[in-house]
């Protein structure tokens, strides 16, 4: 029972926490450089969720490289260069099965 509260305590905090929001920014005027620096936050949580997987550190030394930091580059590019999604995921994918099947070998 305990668990069902805790569940329920989560989803009410997380439901506060966005709909705080929008219910802020529909009866406020936002500025446009907060709605401009707004339109980065997605970016920024994506980094900060994959930049510890491509970034390994061995006893506070900073590893390179590995196999992912080495697909991560070129998925990076892939995304720079032709600004496709599910291109950029097939290639970075791609590149990490041939780059862990090299250096497995």
């Amino acid at each position: 029972m305990e668990f069902a509260f805790l569940i329920l305590g989560m989803a009410v905090v997380t439901f506060a926490a966005r709909y705080s929001m929008i219910f802020i920014m529909g009866r406020w005027d936002v500025p446009p450089i907060v709605t401009r620096a707004l339109t980065y936050v997605p970016m920024a949580a994506f980094a900060a969720l994959i930049a510890p997987e491509l970034l390994r550190f061995e006893r506070d030394v900073f590893v390179l490289p590995t196999d992912r930091f080495m697909a991560g580059v070129i998925a990076i590019l892939i995304a720079a260069f032709t600004r496709n999604t599910m291109l950029t995921i097939v290639f970075g994918m791609g590149s990490l099965w041939l780059v862990q099947a090299i250096l497995i070998r």
